[in-house]
Formats: C-alpha cells, sequence, structure tokens
C-alpha cells in the first residue's frame, strides 16, 4: 500500500528537528522506516546514523523491514541503553552493567562479614520472593512476612543497599561502585557526561516511542547534538511513568516552535465501534493533546462488554486456532489466565518478556492462535480479535494513566473487542 498525503510529507521534510504525534493503527513504524531508508538512499553514511527503539522487539522489526536497505547493519537501531553502552566501551572505559549475578556474588561475600539475623538462604529465598512478585504472584508488601523476624528482612535491605534506616560499611550499591559495574541509569548519566566533554555528534537520530521516555534519558539524547533529529510518539499510549517515563516531554516538543510539527491520525487498524469507545475513553485523560482521529478501516467491527462471571467460560470456548491477544491489567491475572488454560489444556502461548528472547517472541506473534499478556506487554501490537480483563475504567472515570493504559489494550484489536467487567 502506497504511503498516504501526510506520511509522504513526513517521510520526505528537509527540517532538521521533527516530531511527529503519530496515533495508534496510523502507520508510524512505515513512516520511520521509509524515512530512515529515503535518507540512506540519499547517501548519507549509515553510520552516522542511530535509531533508537523503546524495546529490543522493536529494533528487530525495523531491522527486518529495512532488510533490502543496503549497509543497513552499519546504522544503530537500538534501544537507549544498547547505544550509550556501545559509546562508553568506545571510549576504553571499563565496566560491567549490574545484574543479579553481581548482586548474588556481593551478597554471598557481605553476608557472612557484616549480618547478625540474615543468612545466605535468607537471601536466596528473598530472590525467589522478588521473582514472584514481578511474575505476579505475590505482592510486593508481603515479603517481610515471610522472614522469621523483621530483623531478618532489614538487613537484608541494608546489605542490598536499599535501605535508609540500616546502615554498613560495605553493601551491593558501594561495591558495584567499587568494580565499576553500572546500572542502565548510570550508565546514561556517564554517557551524557563523555558527549558534554567530546563535542561528539551524530547526522540523524531518530527516537521511537519518546511519550515514554525519563529525562534521564533525554538530556542523553539531547546531549547527542545530533545534525538532525526525528522523534515520534503519542501521548495518547503514555503508559509507563511508573519507570520514569513523562510524557511532559513529548508535550513541550510538539508545542517548540523550533520543531516541525506533524500529526498521524489516521486510523487504518480497528474497526469503526471499537475505535470509537477508544476515542471516548481517551477524551477524559489529561496531558494530552485533542485530535480528530480519522477512521480507515471501513468495517464497523464488534464491541462487546461481559460480567466477569463469564471470562472461565470464554477462555473454555475461544477457539485457539483463531488470533488472540488476551490482555490483563496486571501480572497476577496474566498468571491466573494462564494457569486456566493449561487446565483446559488449550494450546496458548504466554508472554513474560523476561522469559522470552525478542526472536521467539516475533515468532510466536506472528501465530493466529491465543496469546496471553499484560496490556503493558501488547504495546505496538495487534490482532484480529481481543479480550480484555482487569480492573478497567469502562465508564471513562480514574486517573489519566489508567484511561491510558485501557486504550492502548482496546486499540489493540483489529475487528473485535470483549471487556470482561
Amino acid at each position: 500500500m502506497s504511503l498516504s498525503k501526510i506520511q509522504q510529507e513526513i517521510v520526505d521534510s528537509k527540517a532538521a528537528k521533527i516530531i511527529v504525534d503519530a496515533g495508534s493503527g496510523s502507520g508510524k513504524t512505515r513512516v520511520l522506516t521509509e524515512r530512515v531508508k529515503r535518507i540512506l538512499q540519499e547517501g548519507v553514511n549509515p553510520k552516522s546514523v542511530v535509531v533508537i527503539t523503546f524495546t529490543n522487539m522493536a529494533a528487530d522489526e525495523l531491522y527486518t523491514r529495512l532488510a533490502d536497505v543496503p549497509k543497513i547493519k552499519d546504522c544503530f537501531i537500538g534501544t537507549i541503553h544498547a547505544y550509550a553502552n556501545k559509546l562508553l566501551k568506545k571510549t576504553g572505559y571499563n565496566f560491567e552493567i549490574f545484574s543479579e549475578y553481581y548482586q548474588t556474588q556481593f551478597m554471598t561475600e557481605l553476608i557472612p562479614k557484616y549480618a547478625n539475623y540474615c543468612t545466605v538462604d535468607d537471601y536466596v529465598q528473598f530472590v525467589k520472593y522478588e521473582r514472584l512478585v514481578t511474575a505476579g504472584k505475590m505482592p510486593k508488601s508481603s515479603i517481610k512476612d515471610k522472614f522469621s523476624s523483621w530483623k531478618v528482612y532489614d538487613e537484608l535491605l541494608g546489605l542490598l543497599g536499599r535501605s535508609s534506616t540500616r546502615y554498613f560499611e560495605q553493601t551491593v550499591v558501594s561495591l558495584c561502585k567499587a568494580n565499576n559495574i553500572l546500572t542502565f541509569d548510570e550508565l546514561i548519566k556517564l554517557a551524557t557526561e563523555y558527549f558534554e566533554s567530546s563535542n561528539t555528534n551524530l547526522e540523524y537520530l531518530f527516537v521511537d516511542e519518546l511519550q515514554d521516555i525519563g529525562y534521564l534519558e533525554y538530556n542523553f539524547l539531547m546531549q547527542l547534538n545530533a545534525t538532525n533529529y526525528f522523534v515520534i510518539g503519542d501521548d495518547y499510549q503514555a503508559i509507563f511513568g511508573f519507570k520514569g517515563g513523562d510524557v511532559n516531554i513529548f508535550l513541550s516538543l510538539m508545542n517548540n516552535k523550533d520543531w516541525e510539527t506533524y500529526y498521524l491520525t489516521e486510523n487504518y487498524r480497528t474497526a469503526k465501534q471499537i475505535l470509537m469507545y477508544a476515542n471516548t475513553i481517551i477524551s477524559k485523560a489529561d496531558n494530552i493533546i485533542k485530535k480528530k482521529v480519522e477512521f480507515k478501516n471501513t468495517k464497523l467491527g464488534l464491541l462487546e462488554f461481559k460480567a466477569k462471571s463469564l471470562f472461565d467460560k470464554f477462555l473454555a470456548e475461544v477457539n485457539e486456532k483463531e488470533d488472540w491477544l488476551i490482555l490483563t491489567r496486571s501480572n497476577k491475572e496474566m498468571t491466573a489466565v494462564d494457569s486456566i488454560l493449561r487446565k483446559l489444556n488449550k494450546e496458548h502461548y504466554c508472554f513474560k518478556q523476561s522469559t522470552i528472547s525478542p526472536k521467539k517472541m516475533k515468532e510466536l506473534l506472528s501465530k493466529p492462535c491465543l496469546k496471553v499478556m499484560t496490556i503493558h506487554s501488547s504495546k505496538g501490537l495487534e490482532a484480529e480479535n481481543v479480550a480484555l480483563y482487569g480492573k478497567l475504567p469502562i465508564r471513562g472515570t480514574g486517573n489519566s494513566d489508567e484511561l491510558k493504559v485501557f486504550y492502548v489494550g482496546i486499540t489493540r484489536a483489529k475487528n473485535k473487542c470483549i471487556i470482561f467487567v
């Protein structure tokens, strides 16, 4: 399909600073890839082109779409942390990225040396409990109740460097600093300082999902001093504030006269009835730019609301060979759905992103089948059919974060959306 008039205008723009407000299903990835393709075909050195994505899977998708472009592998396409890591390695700075491996190594040294109450076995259990919290199988607040004494839990936090009330001469945090082991936030801070001092710059910088970056990441990107900036995002889909993202960065650039602004408001994905409801929900949110969305999917679609008591019946009857995204509001609900489908012997895939590679995830997502994940994990995906389950603001009441998460869930659907309430 050829580009629309506005899509082609964005691809061809010669402005040095471009920001695009690209709505759900508007073809933003196509516009991004076509613009990268254009500048490379015009002879721009691919080594001077950097494309920042929000996830590794998004980076793999861009490389796939650009596979026929000569020397595309000379461009950097990846996450902001991966790029900062690459830059610092180039400077000869000797460091490692923090991981559970280092945490465990340091805790096995610190506990025998400083602990009066906790043991290495307590720490091993603590790690297991944190994994359960991540998987949505237990609340974080209940971890301390798992130990024989609050002193054990308090001492563990102190040795990890997470307590403001327990002081130890050495902690995991202090040992990381002593051994040049960096957290991702520290990595970005160091890379930013490197650019400030070296006056290094690049020719073209592309940034996807700008609405979900935080100020630390934003300052890093600005310090790159790119000759040309192209950033794209959607204030309606700013759902990672809990990870430090701040949609005000995106909104301020949209209102900055130094930037050429564009709007992609044509939705090619979602059927009219579903999209109309999604637009009603998002219209109640704060921190958004009001836009008139154009319906490009000519189908009416099917939007249904069903009682939560019917959800188990739905799981029992749903055709596992059809293209379904079953989206939950929380990890705990996702785990519960996974368990029910297992008991029903239903073929399905549960997408816990930390346990699956981007390559394998992409392979599974291409299959028409039952796919279970949280709404947050579904960002950027689509399916013929979507089922939404969890505590959702169906009447458009609630805080903006919840309304935006709900909007993202609804707009994954092409032609059918069932919301269990």
